[in-house]
């Protein structure tokens, strides 16, 4: 087993932390998938919750609207909590800002934007 040193760690989160802020700057999203969210939110001024909002802000700025559900599923799954269910509900009232061409031509629908709500209100306990 291996065992970091709290050097080690604060390294590793500062890299990470300087990986991503590039990635979101650049546009450039796939490194940054691989950049877990605790590793930069626990000892970093930007929240885990803040980057998962900023990635979820470019991924809906590039239409990409499939990307941004899935990274906010995977929060959500493994964190199902009340601050990742008010992510949630932004997100989806964001999505709702779009009308159903723009949604449809990007692969999405207002109808998965309904079940996404209604999933996401069960998942994190919330009551509809």
């Amino acid at each position: 087993m291996y065992i970091q040193s709290k050097e080690d760690y604060i390294e590793r989160l500062i890299r990470n932390f300087t990986r991503a802020v590039a990635c979101i700057l650049v546009g450039r999203s796939s490194v940054l998938e691989s950049i877990e969210l605790e590793d930069i939110q626990e000892e970093s001024a930007i929240s885990g919750r803040e980057i998962l909002m900023m990635m979820l802000n470019k991924y809906i700025t590039e239409k990409d609207f499939c990307r941004a559900e899935n990274l906010l599923w995977e929060e959500v799954i493994r964190n199902p909590s009340p601050e990742n269910f008010q992510v949630a509900e932004m997100f989806y009232e964001a999505l709702m800002l779009f009308d159903e061409k723009t949604l449809q031509d990007n692969n999405f629908s207002i109808g998965e934007i309904v079940e996404g709500r209604r999933w996401m209100q069960q998942i994190c306990g919330q009551k509809e």
